[in-house]
């Protein structure tokens, strides 16, 4: 008796009902068009409840572009977040998206010989950080790390330690990050998205590295394009325009936007974020 191969075939994924954008930046767009007005996201930080629109990320998400473009980022160029779950977070790893580059998420949970690994093995050019978190302090643990990182802000970078890296945006210094983009046109961002394919880089995540050092996976814009835009038709939890859902672990983990923010954004719905 011969040994036969057989062959399953399925529909191309763009042929199949619902399946989406897969793409990130088409994914975002998609999302904002159906819910624009709703509220996206919330985050309640020193008494004050920070709120985002999804029109709102949109637009700040293609000012990270025009800032990113701007400072030179081009075609899959890979850009850190190191920060904790807050807008700018989402805002940076779409605003990455829309101007063709990978947005790579570091952990905050990350010590002083895990980041410096991260660093080298992502080979980022732009990392957005948050100084400190809880008892971490990255700004002091970067300039340990590479003595020519200047403690006090955004700068440029020549470095033999990190040769990919060429620009460090702490938060408090967004504002003259953003600042940099107002020479880029939003048009020029949307063709970038545009121009971007299913098949390109979409992200790189790490692992824990709770056995050895935390390794690198990565996801291609049709991965994690597909998961986004998937998740409210596969997943039958109920959600509906302006319910709320709240974000209980890093969006770092679970390809940087965890499943639960991205059934509420798929459904109009808000992601909060998790007290620390």
């Amino acid at each position: 008796m011969s040994n036969r191969l057989s062959i399953a075939r399925g529909i191309p994924l763009e042929d199949e009902p619902g399946i989406g954008a897969l793409t990130i930046g088409g994914y975002l767009r998609e999302v904002v068009a159906r819910h624009g007005p709703s509220e996206a996201l919330v985050l309640h930080e020193g008494g004050v409840r920070i709120a985002w629109t999804y029109d709102e990320l949109l637009a700040r998400s293609v000012e990270f572009a025009r800032a990113l473009i701007a400072g030179g980022a081009g075609r899959d160029t890979r850009v850190g977040i190191l920060m904790t779950n807050r807008p700018e977070f989402l805002a940076a790893l779409f605003g990455t998206a829309l101007a063709g580059g990978v947005p790579v998420a570091l952990s905050t949970f990350s010590t002083r010989s895990e980041l410096d690994h991260l660093l080298r093995a992502s080979q980022v050019s732009v990392l957005l950080y948050e100084r400190e978190v809880l008892k971490q302090d990255f700004a002091a643990m970067l300039c340990g790390l590479e003595p020519k990182i200047a403690a006090d802000g955004r700068e440029a970078l020549v470095s033999e330690t990190y040769p990919f890296l060429r620009e460090l945006v702490p938060l408090d210094a967004l504002d003259s990050f953003l600042g940099s983009g107002v020479g880029i046109s939003e048009a020029q961002v949307l063709a970038r998205a545009d121009a971007v394919c299913p098949a390109d880089p979409g992200g790189i995540f790490f692992s824990s590295g709770t056995t050895n050092l935390p390794k690198g996976i990565a996801h291609s814009q049709r991965g994690d394009g597909r998961a986004y835009s998937a998740c409210a038709s596969r997943c039958a939890l109920g959600l509906r325009t302006g319910s709320s859902g709240r974000a209980m672990s890093q969006w770092l983990w679970v390809r940087r936007y965890p499943l639960g923010a991205r059934w509420c954004s798929s459904a109009g719905s808000t992601p909060m974020k998790r007290c620390n």
